[in-house]
Order: structure tokens, then C-alpha cells, then sequence
């Protein structure tokens, strides 16, 4: 038997309060300012195998301070790996049976609305 997953994006905002551009990191492979600061909440509705349940899944920008500089300047990472309470994504994860659906979706969305941001600061 197949787990059958849909989902739909019921609410998308961003946070600018804190966002910055930060030229530190940027070296031969960070090509140019690094987004510092932004985030994205999602509140999804996921259907899975028939039950639905509502999630807020927030991205925060990835920390830059982990040595690696192999970036474009603007990924995303789910905020419950900063410590986020409000970030639903393990919940999410745990009612979809770990299965990346719908984290990849909104990981992909985040990580697209941070380019925008990045290049409207430029």
C-alpha cells in the first residue's frame, strides 16, 4: 500500500525585521553577500491517507558560522533546528511517516522567496 499525501499552502509570510546583508562569508565560493535575518512561515494543510491536520512550518536563514562557505547566499533551514518552539516541521514529519513531500516543497519555496529578498537588497 502507497501513502497517499496532498497538500495545500493556506498561509505564506515573510519577516524582513531583522534581515541584513553580511559580505564576512563571501569568498571565492560564496558569490557576493550572504541574507542574514529572514524568515517564512507556512501554515500547510496536509492530507495523509485520508486524515488531514494543519502545521506552521517556519525557515529561518542557515547560520553562517559552521565554517562552510560553499553557498549562494540565501538558504533556508527549518527554525526548529535554532530552537524554534513555534516551527511544526518534526510534528509534520512525524504525522507523514518521515516521508520529505511536503518539507522539500516548502523548503524550495523559503529558499525562493530568500533569493528575491537577496537580490531586491543588492
Amino acid at each position: 500500500m502507497t501513502n497517499s499525501i496532498s497538500f495545500k499552502i493556506t498561509s505564506e509570510e515573510t519577516f524582513t525585521d531583522f534581515t541584513e546583508l553580511n559580505q564576512e562569508f563571501s569568498n571565492a565560493a560564496t558569490y557576493g553577500p550572504v541574507l542574514e535575518g529572514f524568515q517564512v512561515n507556512f501554515v500547510v494543510d496536509v492530507t495523509f491517507n485520508g486524515e488531514e491536520k494543519s502545521f506552521e512550518v517556519i525557515y529561518q536563514s542557515e547560520e553562517r558560522n559552521n565554517g562552510m562557505m560553499a553557498y549562494n547566499g540565501y538558504e533556508m533551514a527549518v527554525a526548529t533546528i535554532y530552537g524554534c518552539d513555534a516551527d511544526e516541521s518534526q510534528e509534520l514529519l512525524a504525522f507523514i511517516e518521515d516521508d520529505y513531500t511536503v518539507l522539500d516543497a516548502l523548503n524550495k519555496r523559503a529558499n525562493q522567496l530568500a533569493k528575491e529578498q537577496l537580490e531586491s537588497m543588492i
